[in-house]
């Protein structure tokens, strides 16, 4: 008994003469700690006798990982023979044209391209040369254009666009592939108002127009028919507002599937009171079954009490959904809309 008793306690002084030896060597970066975990475990089976196996051990496991560096230094190809690396692709491009600038034709063609910001703001007493702009880019997912030079504007090939701001004076006639929209920001006129009546907008979940010097309501309800997922709809009346407009209003022929499955907030910004107008929000509160937040804000030039009538006219408009709530302030017009793109 006293015998085995001496052998255990020898062994454990061993094991750990051997274990402190290995932290001395991993310490001084002799050995690095994957060499260092394997000849621990190795010690921990009693593998190593003496002090002097181990240091053959780690001399022998040394010169194999400086043959294995050396071997693997040789087959692999030189860097002066290695190609060269490819170019960073451009992923995100800003516009800003000057407006004396002698460019005609301007096209965008960029395979990588993902964020387009393209702005010109042309001086109006430059002579009119009618100009073109084209955006060809199948990898871009949001863009912002603003232009006021009455050009002619195209967007084509774009599948994977998200989010569109799209402030355009053009010619009528502009061509946008965008059924592949989340996010759309449009000035309603004529000349976007092609694109906002035949896209079908199966993937739309928020939308802003801002109407401008134009019989916008049926335009608007055409667009709202394209838009089975609409969440949110927002109709911005700060700009181009003219007061003796005529507007038309005729009721759909049928209800608008995203007013009876999707849309959740209709909000108006200047809203002016006219006959028409109350037949859209008459329309869209009467058929709005999941409806929660209407909000408007009056038109700056009314005063306080032609402000209160119309907001009891319109809280005593029936709806179908219970629990929308009608307020006078704009909860979202707080930020401007443009951000949301980027």
């Amino acid at each position: 008994m006293e015998t085995l008793r001496l052998k255990m306690k020898l062994l454990m002084r061993r094991l750990k003469m051997l274990k402190r030896l290995l932290k001395k060597l991993c310490w001084n970066k002799k050995i690095d700690k994957h060499v260092y975990q394997d000849m621990l475990m190795k010690v921990k089976g009693n593998v190593y006798k003496t002090k002097s196996v181990l240091m053959e051990s780690m001399h022998k496991s040394s010169r194999e990982r400086k043959f294995a560096r050396s071997e693997k230094r040789l087959t692999q190809v030189p860097e002066r023979e290695k190609a060269a690396p490819a170019p960073q692709q451009e992923e995100d491009l800003y516009v800003k044209r000057h407006i004396e600038d002698n460019v005609k034709n301007f096209k965008v063609k960029v395979s990588s391209l993902k964020f387009l910001v393209y702005e010109y703001d042309k001086n109006k007493n430059i002579e009119d040369i009618r100009g073109s702009l084209v955006i060809d880019s199948p990898a871009l997912n949001k863009i912002i254009v603003y232009d006021n030079s009455r050009d002619s504007c195209t967007i084509e090939n774009t599948p994977h666009l998200d989010k569109a701001s799209i402030i355009v004076m053009c010619y009528p006639g502009a061509k946008f592939m965008f059924s592949s929209l989340i996010f759309f920001d449009v000035i309603l006129n004529i000349a976007t108002v092609k694109c906002c009546t035949t896209i079908n907008f199966s993937q739309l979940v928020e939308c802003r127009i801002q109407p401008f010097d134009f019989d916008w309501l049926e335009p608007l309800m055409v667009l709202v028919q394209n838009s089975p997922k609409l969440k949110l709809l927002l109709i911005d009346q700060s700009i181009g507002i003219i007061e003796n407009l005529p507007l038309s209003w005729n009721r759909p022929s049928y209800v608008p599937k995203c007013l009876l499955t999707h849309l959740e907030i209709f909000e108006w910004k200047e809203y002016g009171g006219r006959s028409e107008e109350k037949e859209l929000i008459r329309y869209i509160l009467a058929n709005s079954r999941c409806l929660k937040r209407v909000s408007l804000s009056m038109k700056s030039t009314c005063d306080l009490e032609d402000k209160e009538k119309m907001m009891d006219e319109l809280k005593s408009m029936p709806r179908i959904s219970n629990s929308s709530q009608l307020t006078d302030t704009l909860l979202i017009l707080n930020y401007r809309y443009i951000a949301r793109i980027n």
